[in-house]
């Protein structure tokens, strides 16, 4: 979603991208399966030497914010009618060749959720993620 265009959804995208006008929504479906279990939101931030076909680029600090959602995106999501921030789970800086573990949480089995991204400051990042396995 983008703040420059706050009434436009985007709609899904294999990029992510955070900078200081965009965030990127995330759903997650936790399978019935899980229940019971401790489901992580984990960031892969790879070295782009080690991507078969991935790519990303990156400008700035580094310094992302994660937050859950009360609720999940749809195709209509656009700034204005985003759901609402259930919890701010801080700020990392991101840098290639490492991996962030953002929060751990009992699972929400047979249920969807949502997380966004945001860029801070000067941070731009955008990144495609297909079917190939993270480094």
């Amino acid at each position: 979603m983008d703040s420059s265009k706050p009434d436009t959804a985007l709609g899904t995208s294999y990029n992510g991208e955070v900078s200081p006008t965009v965030s990127s929504l995330f759903n997650f479906d936790i399978p019935n399966t899980d229940a019971g279990k401790t489901c992580s939101l984990v960031f892969l931030f790879p070295e782009q030497s080690t991507l078969q076909t991935s790519s990303f680029t990156r400008s700035g600090s580094g310094d992302v914010g994660f937050a859950s959602l009360m609720g999940p995106a749809d195709l209509g999501t656009s700034y204005n009618n985003a759901p609402k921030v259930a919890k701010d789970l801080g700020m990392q800086n991101l840098a290639p060749g490492f991996s962030y573990t953002i929060t751990s949480f009992p699972c929400p089995a047979g249920q969807r959720v949502a997380y966004k991204m945001s860029g801070s400051g000067d941070t731009c990042l955008s990144y495609f993620q297909d079917y190939n396995p993270c480094p």
